[in-house]
């Protein structure tokens, strides 16, 4: 039985099928009386709280995501809401926590801004794990080894709770740019979206990108023993295509394999997701150098912090995603510019860029402040660019001709341009003609105005895009280190 599905993450994979479609967590709750109902939803709040902090211990990387569902089982408001329908309909601890943080679900899912349609998936995420703990029932992937996970909707909690090894993931919804697809590209983990997914499948499956062969026959399977076979040969020639690489820590960059040509795109704000006070210039200079020469001579270049929405950090919570940021917490971007700036002393493998700029002017206030800080240091001004991201930006391209490189955020542009949350992965299936256009408008942008133009986002591992944009004249990219594989084979 052949299935084709839309490849998030292409690989190849073959194992037993554990299926979750019948997973429910449609168990109801006792009223113990107002006062015991409202003890037992607090102390269940504590468990998933506690197990969400474990998890934290071992999954630092994707700190922001945990801390992100903390806050939300941890949210007053949703408390609040919680003891008011226990009270007044005199129902269960569990009864009440779905009713109102479903309630919180449709009024985000019915927003008609694309940022707070995707967080729904969040809260319904929290939702599954505060249930599992009413009804004391486990839904971790955590006895899985070697199998083919089939779910509705694969959730980051469901990776993160992983002890074990998945082969792969097929899922009725997703998307390229969702927190799951990119928790899978970290871990390698083959991830296909079938939206008409039956839901009784079972047995042995072979994942081979989007196509699907449950129960293959053995004539099936030796078609595809090669590309399971841990001794495949890939051609790794990247012709003129340089790629970089879009890391969040140091410890990525001591791991960089050398078909890497450095670091395109350094989230600093991780180094400051869970601290309790932001990092000085000696400290942060210290983080900063010691990535340039763990890179040993490949350029870095460090986006500013880019805070706000999803990825909260405790002393800016004025923070939005947007670079109103730098001039609310101007003091921050000072020190972070003074920092990188004293770390190019020695490292001139530097470069410097500010995210979800809208107009030219933003960018030149911005420059200006470093420039003023280069000149008081007696330091070299290294390049200085854009990220790409916001629609404004797109559409007055010709503003930007005297920016030192661009790098299309594809992710956040995408949304803006065709107001298609990451989460819908078949509109972005649809729409990878018209992504091919765009970014192919600014590669040509580039070229006439002698500006370096790479793409950034998760879309640029996508082998259709990617052969079509280098075809049109694309040369750089940067992408997560997991995804080398598919570059390889878009491009051979």
């Amino acid at each position: 039985m052949l299935i084709k599905g839309i490849s998030i993450v292409s690989g190849v994979s073959y194992g037993r099928i554990y299926n979750t479609l019948s997973f429910s967590n449609n168990a109801t709750s006792t009223f113990l009386g107002v006062e015991n109902s409202i003890n037992e939803y607090d102390s269940v709040i504590v468990e998933v709280t506690e197990e969400l902090k474990n998890l934290s211990k071992i999954n630092k990387t994707d700190q922001f995501f945990i801390d992100a569902h903390i806050m939300i089982a941890n949210d007053p408001l949703l408390r609040e809401d919680v003891c008011r329908i226990i009270k007044e309909k005199e129902i269960g601890a569990m009864n009440a926590f779905v009713e109102a943080i479903d309630s919180y679900i449709r009024k985000i899912s019915e927003s008609d801004n694309t940022y707070l349609k995707e967080r729904a998936l969040d809260f319904q995420d929290v939702k599954n794990r505060v249930c599992r703990h009413f009804s004391k029932k486990s839904m971790s992937l955590c006895n899985v080894n070697d199998s083919i996970v089939i779910c509705e909707e694969l959730y980051p909690s469901m990776l993160l709770d992983i002890s074990s090894d998945v082969s792969g993931i097929i899922a009725k919804k997703g998307g390229f740019t969702t927190h799951s697809a990119i928790i899978c590209r970290s871990m390698n983990i083959p991830y296909v979206i079938v939206p008409e997914l039956p839901n009784d499948l079972n047995g042995m499956i072979l994942i081979n990108d989007d196509s699907i062969i449950v129960n293959p026959t053995p004539e099936e399977m030796s078609e595809h023993v090669k590309l399971l076979s841990k001794e495949t040969i890939i051609n790794k020639d990247l012709h003129q295509l340089n790629v970089y690489a879009n890391v969040r820590s140091n410890d990525e960059i001591k791991a960089l394999p050398s078909e890497f040509k450095g670091v395109g795109l350094y989230r600093t704000e991780f180094i400051l997701m869970d601290k309790n006070i932001a990092f000085n210039v000696n400290k942060q200079k210290e983080v900063y150098e010691e990535a340039l020469k763990l890179s040993n001579g490949r350029k870095i270049t460090f986006r500013t912090f880019d805070c706000g929405d999803d990825k909260k950090i405790e002393f800016m919570p004025k923070a939005s995603k947007n670079v109103s940021n730098y001039i609310i917490y101007n003091k921050l971007f000072e020190i972070q510019i003074e920092a990188l700036l004293e770390a190019s002393r020695n490292y001139p493998n530097i470069e410097i860029m500010f995210p979800m700029i809208e107009t030219f002017e933003q960018y030149k206030e911005l420059k200006k402040q470093i420039v003023k800080k280069a000149r008081e240091l007696n330091v070299k001004l290294p390049k200085i660019g854009i990220t790409l991201e916001t629609a404004m930006a797109f559409c007055h391209l010709i503003d930007f001709k005297n920016v030192d490189f661009i790098s299309i955020g594809t992710n956040d542009l995408t949304e803006e341009l065709f107001n298609v949350s990451r989460d819908e992965v078949i509109a972005i299936d649809l729409l990878l003609d018209d992504l091919v256009t765009v970014c192919s408008r600014v590669v040509q942008f580039g070229r006439e105005h002698s500006i370096k133009v790479s793409i950034c986002g998760e879309i640029a591992t996508n082998p259709t895009f990617l052969k079509k944009c280098y075809d049109n004249g694309l040369r750089n990219i940067s992408i997560s280190q997991s995804m080398i594989n598919s570059v390889y084979k878009a491009l051979n």
